[in-house]
Parts: structure tokens; C-alpha cells; sequence
């Protein structure tokens, strides 16, 4: 190089003495602030350790389906409305919410009479007389009917209520949740809840794959009483073969529990919590089909 320099008649000029260019100039003149501040490394995301699938689960003999293989039986979590403030409160956690959406998987009519009133004391107890698909009574020591169509307990008396109390279970499968909630829908609600599933077989909708929202509409009685009257809303229906597969599991493992047969106590409270007399029946006598609603 320096030989083409010189046969060029250009001297070569050592680098070090080389005057800064215009743009080194004023490099050297603003110095970058954040030039001595380290970078953090950025790991490889194939060196991040993998979630574990479902598949993963599976492989190793981890089914959440095996939890109650050990002899216990699940406990659904109960909902129940609180008809003065019009809101919907948990049971076990005692959170309160005015509205939520579920899938309804399974609901069930059932009737219960008690001989005691719930004010004397007799809330606590068991049914003396009750029917599991309000049908036929099936529990009690006072059996009152052979059938819940004949018996006089079931029937609306001149004051428009009945000694008998209609309730529906429902159970309600809620995003991220295995366990359905069981929801007690009592007499006052139960023309709202046959309202909603007549109207989703007027579309061809299976409420097994509809999302609804659930909550409280304000409602006087004709005792002139506030009560709380369920309200329900078609909001989206299941489209994805995933969540189809994954609602019939949730209800093939739950059969049992969702044919239970016998009526509790803290059902009846659930069903009377509006404040008004038991003696107050629904807006209207007519009744759901009875039976079991098939899958």
C-alpha cells in the first residue's frame, strides 16, 4: 500500500495522526449516555422449560376425573339469591354478585313440604314429605300423597300459595371450572326459567350448549313483598368441538351427583330466602314437566 502511495506521489499518513472526520467529531462531541449501560441477554426460548399439556398429564396417569376415585364424593358448590338486595351469593365463600354466565348442564324439579313452619324453628330439619323429580314422594316419614299430582299439599289453596314448595336445581358449568355450581331456583323463578328453555327450543338450541347469563330482576308480590325474580340471557352457543367434548365430560362426571335424591335442608332456605311467607306461591300455577331432563 505504501508503495502505491508513493507511486501515486501521495504520502502515507500514519492512522494515529490522522485528523477526526466531520461525523467522528461530533460523535466524540455527544457522547452516547447509555453506551456503558449492559444489555440484558436474551435467553433462547427453546431453552425455556415446557408447560405441561394436557397430553403430558394424561401420559402420566394425572386425570382430574380420578380426584374422587379415592371413595369421597364431590361437594357442588351451592348459589342461592338473596332476594332483598337482588344479588346471587356463594355459599361456601360468601361472595356476592349480581350477575354470572354458565352453562346450564342439568336441571331437575323437585318438591318438599315440611309440617313445622320455617320461623318455628323447623328450617334445620329434613323434609317430612319430599319428591326428588317431582313426581312421585320419595323421602320423609310423613308422606302425604301417592303421587305430587294428587296430594292436597301441592295444590294452591284460596290464598294463592301452596304448603308444598316447587324448587328446580340447576346445574351451571361456569368458564374455567370443572365443577358445576348448583343453583336452587325457587317457586317465584320458575316461570322465567321455563320461559328461557322454551325459548331456546324454539330455536333448536340444547341448553347444554348455550351460555347464559344469570341474574335478578326487582319484583313486588301481591303481598306487596320486594323479592328477587331470576332472569335469564342467551349471550353465545358453544361452536368448538373442545368445549362440546369438554361440557359431556363434566356431566358424565357429575351423574350422580346431579341425580341426587335427597332434598336438604339448606335447600329450603335457599328457596325461602325472599323473606316472603311460604304461603306466597309463584305468578302462576302452571308447572315444568316433570322428570328428569334427558342429556
Amino acid at each position: 500500500m505504501e508503495k502505491n502511495a508513493k507511486k501515486n506521489g501521495h504520502k502515507q499518513v500514519p492512522l494515529a495522526n490522522r485528523a477526526p472526520s466531520p461525523e467522528q467529531t461530533q460523535s466524540n462531541a455527544t457522547p452516547n449516555p447509555t453506551a456503558t449501560i449492559p444489555r440484558p441477554e436474551v435467553s433462547d426460548a427453546s431453552n425455556l422449560p415446557a408447560e405441561v399439556s394436557q397430553a403430558d398429564l394424561q401420559a402420566a396417569g394425572f386425570d382430574v376425573r380420578n380426584n374422587f376415585a379415592g371413595g369421597i364424593e364431590p361437594r357442588l358448590c351451592k348459589v342461592e339469591i338473596i332476594h332483598r338486595a337482588q344479588m346471587f351469593r356463594d355459599v361456601v365463600t360468601d361472595d356476592k354478585f349480581s350477575s354470572f354466565q354458565g352453562i346450564i348442564v342439568h336441571y331437575q324439579r323437585f318438591n318438599s313440604w315440611w309440617e313445622g313452619d320455617f320461623e318455628s324453628g323447623g328450617g334445620n330439619d329434613q323434609p317430612d314429605c319430599a319428591s326428588s323429580d317431582a313426581i312421585r314422594p320419595d323421602q320423609g316419614d310423613k308422606l302425604q300423597a301417592v303421587t305430587c299430582a294428587e296430594c292436597p299439599k301441592n295444590k294452591f289453596t284460596g290464598e294463592g300459595g301452596k304448603e308444598c314448595k316447587n324448587s328446580i336445581r340447576v346445574h351451571i358449568l361456569r368458564q374455567g371450572e370443572i365443577l358445576p355450581i348448583r343453583l336452587i331456583v325457587p317457586a317465584t323463578s320458575i316461570k322465567p326459567f321455563e320461559e328461557y328453555i322454551s325459548g331456546l327450543t324454539t330455536k333448536g338450541i340444547p341448553f347444554q350448549i348455550a351460555v347464559t347469563e344469570f341474574s335478578i330482576d326487582k319484583a313486588t308480590s301481591a303481598g306487596n313483598i320486594e323479592y328477587g325474580k331470576l332472569h335469564l340471557r342467551l349471550v353465545e352457543t358453544v361452536k368448538l368441538r373442545a368445549q362440546f367434548e369438554a361440557i359431556k365430560g363434566t356431566i358424565q362426571m357429575n351423574r350422580k351427583q346431579f341425580l341426587l335424591t335427597t332434598v336438604t335442608s339448606d335447600e329450603r332456605v335457599s328457596a325461602t330466602s325472599s323473606g316472603q311467607k311460604e304461603s306466597e306461591g309463584p305468578e302462576t300455577g302452571q308447572s315444568l314437566p316433570a322428570g328428569s331432563v334427558p342429556y
